[in-house]
C-alpha cells in the first residue's frame, strides 16, 4: 500500500437536458467524504465532464480507499454516467454509473441519492446474473406511534430505491406493504452487499419485518431474505431511545455466528467524543453513531453537546439481541451545515475498561457552502474493520485436468462469502461469516487453476514429505502481498494445513468424504476447516490439542482453534485470539 498524495475524481453527467443538478453532491471512499463542488464554477450540467482536484487535509494510505461511491443531498435529479478516480497520478477506478440519483415526488425510478462501485475493489468471481427487479415488502408494528409518514428507502450497499405507493398511504401502524422496483439499470447480484432500510425526517417508525426477492416479480420461490427488523428508527428530539435513521441486517450476506461467551451479548455502549478547539470546531447539528448495523442519534438533552474543547460521554442502550459482531464498524456522521471538528474518539462494550476503539478523528465534517475545505458529511475509523486480500488456487491434474477438488472455483469461493447465488443462498456460514466476530473480513481477489503432477493432484502429499510438494507448488504459485489459499481434492493424512516458511499457504480439502463442495454438511465443514487455517495464518496456535497431550474438553469443541477436528459447529473466538488474530490481519490488510 501506498502513502496518497494526490485524489482527482472525474465525473460526467448525462447528456439529458434533465440529467444535471444544482444539488450538493459528495465523493465517498468509505473512510472519508468530500463535497464536490468547485468555488466559481457550476458543476454537473447535462453533457459536461467536471474534475476535483481533492484536499487531503490528514493522511491516507490507498489501503483506506475501501469503495467508490457517490451520493446527493436535496430533491434535485441527477444522472452521472461515468466516473474515474485517480490516486497519485495513476487510474485507479474508471467505471460506468449510467442511473438516476432522485428523491423527489417526480423521480424517475424512486430512486435513491447514492451509489457505490460494485466491482470495487475488486472480487472474484464476477457473479453477472443481471438484476432486473426487487421486490421489498415491509411489515410495520401494531403500536399507535409505529407508523410513519416520512420518506424510506431500502439499500442494497450499492444502490438504494425510495419506498413509495403513490396511490395510499404508505407504513400505517399495522401495514403489510409490497413495493415492486422495475427495470433496475447496471445492478448485477454481486451488487447486492447488504439489506437495509434508511430513513429521512423526524417521525419516528418502527418497521416490524422485511422479506426480499430477487428477479421474481410474483413472489413465486422464496425470498432471497427473509428477517426481523422490530427496531425503532427515530432521529427527533423525542426520540424513545434515540436510535438513528438506518437499520442494516446483520445477518445478509451470511448468517453471523453468535458466540456462547458471557461477553458476547452486548448489554451497554459508551461512546466518548472530544471535540476540536479550532474556530467553528463545535456544531449544534445532529450526530449520529453508526457501527454498521445500528446507529444512534447522540444527544445528551440536559446539556450542549459537542462544545468546542468539550469531551461528550453517551451511553446508549443496545439494541435488542445486539451481539459484539454487530459491530461492525465505528462511523460518525451529521446532518445540516454547521461544521464540526471531532478529535478524539473513544468506544467501550459492556464493562470493559479498554476501549474497542481509541482513536484520533481530526477531521472537519462540514459540506456548507461557506465551507472551506468542502469535507464531507461522515467520518469512519481507518483499521477498525480489516480487509484482507486472498489469492485462490483450485490445484488439478496435469494430463488428467478433471483430478480437481470441488465442482468449480465459483464453487469454491463461495466458501468465503456464501453469496448471492440459489445454490448458497440457504444460510450456511462461511468463513468470513466466521471472522466477522473479529472484524476481519477475506476478499476474493483472484482464482486460478494450478496444474501438478495427476497423483499430486489426487492426494496432495503434506506432512508424509515433510511439505516439500506443498512448498514447491507455493513457490511457483503464490501471489505477493496476500493470502495464498489452495483448494486439493484430498492430502495425504486427510488434514488440512497451513505450511509457513518463506512461501506461506492454507492448504484445505474442499472434497471431504468424497462430496462436493456445495453440499450441506460439506460445505459447513469446509468453510470452518478453511476459517481455522486462516487463523493459523494470523497467527492463532490450536486451543487445544490431544497431539500434545492437551485434549480438546466437550465445552471445547465449539471453538474454531480446536485441534481434535473441528465440525460445522467449532466456530467460536476467545477474547484474546480475537486480538491475536486481529493484530495479525492488520499487518497484511496494510
Amino acid at each position: 500500500m501506498a502513502t496518497i498524495d494526490s485524489l482527482v475524481v472525474e465525473v460526467r453527467t448525462d447528456a439529458d437536458p434533465a440529467a444535471g443538478t444544482d444539488d450538493q453532491v459528495f465523493f465517498d471512499i468509505g473512510t472519508r467524504q468530500w463535497r464536490l463542488d468547485r468555488v466559481g464554477h457550476r458543476d454537473f450540467r447535462p453533457g459536461a465532464t467536471d474534475t476535483f482536484d481533492l484536499e487531503l487535509n490528514s493522511a491516507l494510505d490507498t489501503a483506506d480507499i475501501r469503495r467508490i461511491g457517490l451520493s446527493k443531498l436535496g430533491w434535485n435529479g441527477w444522472r452521472p454516467t461515468r466516473i474515474t478516480v485517480t490516486v497519485n497520478g495513476e487510474v485507479l477506478y474508471r467505471g460506468a454509473i449510467g442511473i438516476w440519483l432522485d428523491q423527489g415526488s417526480d423521480s424517475h425510478q424512486t430512486a435513491g441519492v447514492m451509489w457505490q462501485a460494485a466491482d470495487f475493489p475488486r472480487r472474484f468471481p464476477d457473479r453477472a446474473v443481471t438484476v432486473r427487479d426487487i421486490v421489498v415488502a415491509t411489515r410495520t408494528a401494531a403500536g399507535g406511534a409505529a407508523g410513519t409518514d416520512d420518506r424510506v428507502f431500502f439499500t442494497v450497499g450499492t444502490r438504494e430505491w425510495q419506498l413509495d405507493d403513490r396511490t395510499r398511504d404508505d407504513r400505517e401502524p399495522g401495514d403489510l406493504e409490497t413495493y415492486v422496483i422495475r427495470d433496475i439499470e447496471n445492478l448485477r447480484m454481486d451488487g447486492i452487499r447488504e439489506m437495509g432500510l434508511r430513513k429521512t425526517g423526524r417521525d419516528g417508525w418502527r418497521p416490524e419485518e422485511i422479506r426480499v426477492w430477487v428477479n421474481d416479480v410474483h413472489q413465486v420461490a422464496g425470498p432471497l431474505y427473509e428477517g426481523t427488523v422490530s427496531h425503532w428508527l427515530d432521529g427527533g428530539p423525542g426520540a424513545q431511545l434515540r436510535h438513528g435513521l438506518t437499520w442494516t441486517a446483520p445477518d445478509y450476506p451470511q448468517p453471523v455466528p453468535i458466540s456462547d461467551e458471557p461477553d458476547a451479548p452486548v448489554t451497554a455502549l459508551r461512546l466518548e467524543v472530544r471535540t476540536g478547539t479550532r474556530r467553528n470546531a463545535s456544531t449544534n447539528d445532529q450526530v449520529y453513531l453508526d457501527v454498521g448495523t445500528r446507529e444512534w442519534l447522540l444527544d445528551n438533552p440536559a446539556k450542549n453537546d459537542f462544545e468546542s474543547g468539550s469531551t461528550d460521554v453517551f451511553e446508549l442502550e443496545p439494541h435488542a439481541g445486539m451481539q459484539r459482531s454487530d459491530i461492525r464498524r465505528l462511523t460518525l456522521r451529521k446532518t445540516g451545515t454547521n461544521g464540526w471538528q471531532p478529535r478524539a474518539v473513544k468506544l467501550f462494550v459492556n464493562a470493559d475498561t479498554t476501549p474497542v476503539f481509541d482513536g484520533d478523528a481530526d477531521l472537519f465534517l462540514d459540506s456548507g457552502d461557506d465551507a472551506s475545505q468542502k469535507y464531507g458529511l461522515r467520518w469512519t475509523a481507518r483499521g477498525f474493520d480489516l480487509e484482507v486480500p486472498v489469492a485462490c488456487h483450485l490445484v488439478v491434474g496435469t494430463v488428467d485436468d478433471t483430478i480437481r477438488p470441488g465442482s468449480s472455483a465459483t464453487a469454491s469461493s463461495a466458501l468465503f462469502d456464501n453469496f448471492n447465488t440459489a445454490a448458497y443462498r440457504t444460510r450456511r456460514g462461511s468463513a468470513n461469516a466466521i471472522w466477522t466476530q473479529a472484524r476481519v473480513r477475506f476478499r476474493v481477489v483472484s482464482f486460478e487453476e494450478v496444474a501438478v503432477a495427476d497423483a499430486d493432484a489426487q492426494m496432495m502429499p503434506d506432512s508424509t514429505d515433510g511439505f516439500v510438494t506443498m512448498r514447491a507448488v507455493a513457490e511457483d504459485n503464490n501471489v505477493a502481498d496476500v493470502v495464498n489459499a489452495y483448494f486439493v481434492r484430498a492430502t495425504g493424512t486427510g488434514s488440512n494445513w497451513q505450511v509457513g516458511g518463506d512461501d506461506p499457504a492454507v492448504w484445505v480439502q474442499d472434497t471431504r468424504g468424497g462430496l462436493t463442495v456445495n453440499t450441506g454438511a460439506n460445505f459447513e465443514r469446509v468453510a470452518v476447516s478453511l476459517a481455522h487455517e486462516l487463523g493459523h495464518f494470523l497467527g492463532l496456535p490450536h486451543s487445544c490439542d490431544n497431539a500434545v497431550n492437551d485434549p480438546c474438553t466437550t465445552a471445547e469443541q465449539v471453538d474454531l482453534m480446536m485441534g481434535d477436528g473441528t465440525n460445522q459447529t467449532s466456530v467460536q473466538l476467545s477474547t484474546a485470539e480475537i486480538t491475536t488474530a486481529y493484530a495479525g490481519a492488520r499487518a497484511l490488510a496494510e
